[in-house]
């Protein structure tokens, strides 16, 4: 399975601080997703492999939401 991943322009995955678990509330189906934090800034996005809802894929109503 493939994790689909988005981060703010010029972050690197080695500079995000922590991923945060959560779920998306754009919709009923209630996607799992980690948010990127940097400095207290959220600076991306990814689906969670272990998602049995979205299998690490994320709409692109989360990625842009």
């Amino acid at each position: 399975m493939r994790v689909v991943t988005h981060r703010a322009d010029g972050v690197r995955a080695e500079e995000v601080d922590r991923w945060v678990a959560t779920a998306s509330i754009l919709h009923s189906k209630g996607d799992e997703m980690d948010i990127a934090d940097k400095g207290g800034r959220m600076v991306g996005v990814r689906g969670r492999l272990q998602s049995r809802v979205n299998h690490g894929r994320i709409g692109t109503k989360n990625l842009f939401g």
